[in-house]
């Protein structure tokens, strides 16, 4: 299967702080684990390819990274059947929606699935927003793999929501 696993971008308010970068290595880490069961995966980091660039998002609040609109041109470049947001961080939970609704404005057949530690604490606040299909709890290496399984299986979304 064909999977996009996205590092969003960055919000935050205009001159408050210096921009955040980091690098995604829990998407390294469930890209390795989905390549290892022999998927064709890619990583679209959309902070560390464009992190000098910054974007007005709104009068106070700017993006560092790629913009929603590039994400997009990358998923319909890309044409994944899948793609995987990270949500590393609280503050970053905006952003990994609006990536969310990126995706299914690209494309609403496109399955999503979001992980990180927000995620984690927050699951049933995440699978309330229209544009995510699937949450994945804590260690997302082994758990996205189950759930990529469990999906090329055809089982019905609410035998895959929670995979233990």
């Amino acid at each position: 299967m064909k999977i996009l696993l996205i590092n969003p971008p960055h919000i935050q308010k205009i001159g408050l702080y210096p921009k955040i970068v980091f690098q995604p290595i829990g998407l390294a880490y469930v890209a390795a684990s989905l390549e290892k069961e022999k998927h064709e995966v890619s990583i679209l980091d959309a902070i560390g390819v464009a992190w000098q660039k910054t974007s007005k998002l709104d009068d106070q609040r700017q993006i560092t990274g790629l913009t929603y609109d590039e994400i997009a041109d990358y998923i319909r470049k890309e044409n994944p059947r899948m793609v995987g947001i990270g949500a590393p961080f609280t503050h970053q939970a905006e952003s990994s929606f609006l990536v969310a609704q990126t995706v299914k404005q690209v494309d609403s057949g496109i399955v999503t699935f979001i992980g990180g530690a927000h995620v984690t604490t927050k699951p049933l606040e995440c699978l309330q927003n229209p544009n995510i299909d699937y949450v994945v709890l804590g260690e997302g290496d082994h758990q996205t793999v189950a759930l990529v399984k469990a999906i090329e299986n055809s089982a019905p979304r609410d035998e895959v929501t929670v995979i233990e």
